[in-house]
């Protein structure tokens, strides 16, 4: 998470169910956890606030947004300056066999995706990563040592794959 004079993060927080929900945005760092916001998002609807919008410059941490109604929500971060542009995906930790996609992979000369994974669960968890070409082909699959819960996975494409040649998918 980051928010300055160069860099903004902003969430995308959609509701896909036929209620409206409330969620609760946490902001999490290794000084302490803040409220950021309390919201109601309407059924099929969605938020999406800037943290720059929450005042002051914010660098490092998490954020975790928390559902009371106890109901499933899409959320996603795109972060970085006017010049790049990076995402992340939430994955609700609650439900065993979850699963995320990204829309986008490359390890290339010039380019190398970073995939970052944050067990905010109670729990451990394995971690399995599947590489798909721009085909929808699966090039590789990589089983990781199990996450502790709170714990950080953060790896660069090339690294976790060992592709040995340039993909993009």
């Amino acid at each position: 998470m980051k928010s300055d004079k160069t860099t903004d993060t902003q969430l995308y927080i959609v509701n896909p169910n036929p209620q409206s929900v409330r969620v609760d945005i946490m902001l999490h760092r290794p000084t302490g956890t803040t409220p950021l916001r309390s919201e109601t998002i309407a059924a099929r609807g969605a938020y999406n606030p800037k943290l720059s919008g929450y005042g002051g410059s914010v660098s490092g941490g998490y954020v975790t947004v928390e559902v009371r109604e106890q109901l499933p929500v899409f959320a996603m971060e795109i972060f970085g300056t006017g010049a790049s542009k990076a995402g992340l995906l939430a994955l609700d930790m609650t439900r065993p066999q979850s699963a995320l996609f990204a829309a986008q992979l490359a390890s290339t000369q010039t380019v190398d995706t970073i995939l970052n994974v944050i067990n905010v669960g109670a729990t451990a968890v394995d971690l399995t990563l599947e590489a798909y070409d721009e085909s929808g082909s699966l090039v590789k699959t990589v089983k990781e040592p199990r996450l502790a819960a709170g714990q950080q996975y953060r790896k660069a494409a090339s690294e976790i794959f060992s592709f040995g040649r340039d993909v993009i998918g």
